[in-house]
C-alpha cells in the first residue's frame, strides 16, 4: 500500500448519525422518520476513531440517558439535553428524541459520500472519546 494511501485512511474517523423527526416539535405529536433516506439523517457532533469506538458511544450514551430517566435525575437529562442542543426545558422532547432517533443510531465513517449533505446538529470536534458532556 502506498504510504499517502495509509496515512490517509489512518485520518478517517467515524461520525454517529441519527434519523429526523417528523411531526410537532413535542414528546407526544413528533417520531423517529426510520423510512428517512440517510442523506436525511442528522449528523451529531464528535468523530471516533474506529466503527467500534462509535458504537460503543452510541451504547453508552444510550445508557447513560436510560439511568438518568429511571433515577428520576432532572439534572442529569437537562445536562445530557444540553449536550446534543436542546434548550433548558425541553426534556420531554429531548427524551422522545433519545428513545426514538437516537435508539437507532447508526455510525459512518466520515468520508462517506452522504455526509456531504448533512448539517451537523452541533459543532464538530475532532475524535471526541468521552461521552455526552459539556
Amino acid at each position: 500500500m502506498n504510504p499517502r494511501h495509509a496515512a490517509a485512511l489512518a485520518l478517517v474517523g467515524w461520525s454517529i448519525i441519527v434519523p429526523p423527526f417528523q411531526g410537532l416539535p413535542s414528546p407526544f405529536e413528533s417520531r423517529a422518520y426510520l423510512d428517512a433516506p440517510l442523506r436525511d439523517w442528522q449528523l451529531l457532533p464528535g468523530s471516533w476513531t474506529s466503527a467500534h469506538d462509535c458504537n460503543q458511544q452510541v451504547k453508552l450514551n444510550n445508557e447513560l440517558y436510560l439511568a438518568a430517566k429511571q433515577r428520576r435525575d432532572t439534572l442529569e437529562l437537562d445536562r445530557l439535553a444540553k449536550t446534543t442542543g436542546f434548550a433548558r426545558g425541553e426534556r420531554a422532547i429531548f427524551g422522545a428524541w433519545m428513545e426514538q432517533a437516537y435508539s437507532h443510531a447508526l455510525c459512518v465513517r466520515d468520508d462517506d459520500p452522504r455526509l456531504n449533505r448533512f448539517v451537523p446538529i452541533g459543532p464538530r470536534s475532532s475524535r471526541q472519546t468521552k461521552p455526552l458532556t459539556d
